[in-house]
């Protein structure tokens, strides 16, 4: 990323869930305040009638499938988050859901409420706007890079003169602080359970980086903490077209000086949590995700095999 500007790769996400609401009947995830985060030139763009539909069809085709990881990352994210909720309030009854609507046992008893959502490198998500019931019950960190933050408020003042009063920015370059050193400069409850989301950046992180900050929010997350992550296998895992997918995006990341450096091998990395404290509840790879979010639509979108999500509870 380049210093004193925006996160490229962030506004590239802001814009695909932008362009994801042209023409799309039933969106996998719907965000009405991307347009108003992506760049100037975005805007512009999508602004021409009918262009938006031409864009998201046509020039955006060889990168759907990342446009389709950037969609279904954010709304697993928020299934779980909802599944996480729906398990705090459902307590008194003793059974809550899960993500995909099942039944399961409700949230252990005596064990404190969710209070707390910490977006990890938050970009230019729209969480505080857009899930306003949920705002009114949660604290919200955004944690970000200082300039793409910068961006980020300079334009959510343009999108909304008023904001969440809970919510909170707090500044962090992952690759020279902890999230636990930046959450302790903030109001964040380490005492507290916290729903955590980071999404989108490990792909451009050291896998030091990455594990570094798992273990920081290890440190920081009060017992019954969950958090929901994705990270990118190597590319010595994929195949056919899958690896020419990999390739493209690498191509597309270093034309905007953000390249892809991070990778990790999966039995490594649970491993690893699991040493840190943490529960692991569940990884989707691209087949998983495909069924469980893809095989009922009707438009072209099939997720990035080269992405996993995963969602854990700290013990």
């Amino acid at each position: 990323m380049k210093k004193g500007r925006a996160s490229r790769t962030a506004e590239g996400a802001a814009a695909a869930r932008a362009l994801h609401r042209f023409g799309v009947p039933d969106p996998l995830f719907d965000d009405p305040y991307a347009l108003r985060f992506t760049s100037p030139a975005w805007r512009m763009l999508m602004s021409v009638p009918g262009l938006g539909t031409w864009v998201n069809r046509s020039l955006m085709r060889p990168l759907r499938p990342v446009q389709a990881q950037v969609l279904v990352r954010s709304r697993y994210a928020e299934d779980q988050l909802a599944a996480a909720l729906a398990q705090v309030g459902a307590a008194q009854n003793g059974r809550g859901h899960d993500g995909r609507g099942a039944q399961q046992d409700a949230y252990p008893a005596g064990r404190s409420a969710i209070g707390q959502y910490v977006i990890v490198g938050a970009g230019f998500d729209s969480f505080a706007l857009r899930r306003t019931e949920w705002a009114k019950t949660l604290r919200i960190y955004e944690l970000d890079h200082p300039d793409t933050q910068l961006a980020k408020r300079q334009r959510l003042h343009k999108v909304s003169r008023e904001l969440p009063k809970n919510l909170e920015f707090v500044p962090v370059d992952f690759e020279r602080e902890t999230v636990a050193a930046a959450l302790q400069r903030s109001s964040f409850d380490s005492a507290s359970p916290a729903f955590f989301s980071w999404l989108g950046t490990t792909p451009y992180l050291s896998n030091a980086a990455t594990l570094a900050t798992l273990q920081a929010i290890a440190e920081i997350a009060a017992t019954g903490s969950q958090l929901v992550f994705d990270y990118m296998i190597p590319q010595a895992l994929l195949h056919g077209e899958q690896l020419e997918m990999m390739q493209t995006l690498k191509g597309y990341t270093e034309r905007r000086n953000e390249p892809l450096c991070g990778d990790i091998d999966p039995p490594r990395l649970r491993a690893a949590v699991q040493a840190m404290g943490f529960e692991w509840l569940e990884e989707l790879d691209g087949h998983q995700q495909y069924e469980r979010y893809f095989a009922a639509r009707q438009d072209d979108l099939v997720p990035m095999h080269a992405t996993h999500l995963v969602h854990l509870r700290r013990c």
